[in-house]
C-alpha cells in the first residue's frame, strides 16, 4: 500500500516530465545576441545576355573617415573591402568601451562621425556598368545616463538623397545569344539548290542519250527501205 508521500510524488511526476521539457527546449533554441547599430554597404550585380564563365562581378570600396573619425579595426584615415555578386557589409557601431574588429567601429567619445564611402573598382570592359557615385555616411553619438549611445546613422548619395543604407548598383551585358534555327535554315537552303543542279544534270543527259537512240533508230529505218529497194 502506498504512503501519502509516495503517492503526491506520483501525482508530481507529470509536471516534472513537462519541465524537463521545458528545459531542453529552450536549450535546444539557438541564442540571438541583441542587435545593436550597424551602418551597411550593400550592392547588386545584374547580368544580362552571353557572359563568359567565372565573370568576374567583385568590386571594390573605400571607407575614408573625416577629422580622424574611428574605423573598423582601429586603423585610421580610410579601409578597403570587396563585394562580389549581390553581397553586403555590414559595420557594427560599437559604444562603451566594446572593441572595434574588422567589421565593427568603436566610439569612445559623443559627436556627429562622417564617413565617404566611394567605389574604386575601374571597369574591365565596355560591357561593365559600374556605379561610381561616392556616398557621405552620417553618425551621431551622444551621451546618455552613464554611457555613450548611437542615436542616428544616415547615407546620404550626391544627390542628397538620404537613406538608412549604402546601395550600389552594377551590371554586365554579355552578347546577344546566337539562334541555332536561322544557321540550319540557310544551310537547309544551300543543300536544296546544290541538290536540284544534281538532278538536272542528270535530266539533260538521258535526254541526250533518248535523242542517240532516237536518231539512230530513224536511220537504220532508212538503210534498211534502202536497202529493200
Amino acid at each position: 500500500m502506498q504512503t501519502k508521500k509516495q503517492m503526491g510524488w506520483i501525482g508530481l511526476a507529470p509536471l516534472l516530465v513537462l519541465a524537463a521539457l521545458a528545459v531542453l527546449l529552450w536549450a535546444a533554441l539557438p541564442v540571438q545576441a541583441a542587435a545593436g547599430p550597424v551602418f551597411t554597404v550593400r550592392q547588386t550585380f545584374n547580368v544580362t545576355g552571353e557572359a563568359p564563365a567565372g565573370l568576374d562581378e567583385a568590386v571594390s570600396y573605400r571607407l575614408a573617415a573625416e577629422d580622424g573619425a574611428p574605423l573598423p579595426g582601429g586603423q585610421t584615415g580610410s579601409v578597403t573591402f570587396t563585394l562580389t555578386g549581390d553581397q553586403a557589409q555590414t559595420f557594427a557601431l560599437n559604444v562603451n568601451g566594446n572593441a572595434a574588429d574588422d567589421s565593427a567601429i568603436a566610439f569612445t567619445h559623443a559627436g556627429k562621425y562622417t564617413y565617404t564611402v566611394t567605389p574604386t573598382t575601374q571597369a574591365g570592359n565596355s560591357r561593365y556598368t559600374l556605379d561610381t557615385r561616392s556616398y557621405t555616411v552620417q553618425i551621431w553619438v551622444a551621451n546618455v545616463g552613464d554611457g555613450l549611445q548611437v542615436t542616428d546613422v544616415i547615407a546620404v548619395a550626391p544627390n542628397g538623397a538620404k537613406a538608412d543604407e549604402v546601395v550600389y548598383h552594377h551590371s554586365y551585358k554579355g552578347s546577344a545569344p546566337k539562334t541555332p534555327a536561322q544557321t540550319v535554315t540557310k544551310t537547309a537552303a544551300r543543300v536544296k539548290t546544290g541538290d536540284a543542279t544534281h538532278y538536272i544534270g542528270w535530266v539533260v543527259l538521258i535526254g541526250a542519250a533518248a535523242a542517240a537512240l532516237i536518231a539512230a533508230g530513224v536511220s537504220h529505218r532508212k538503210n534498211r527501205k534502202g536497202s529493200a529497194e
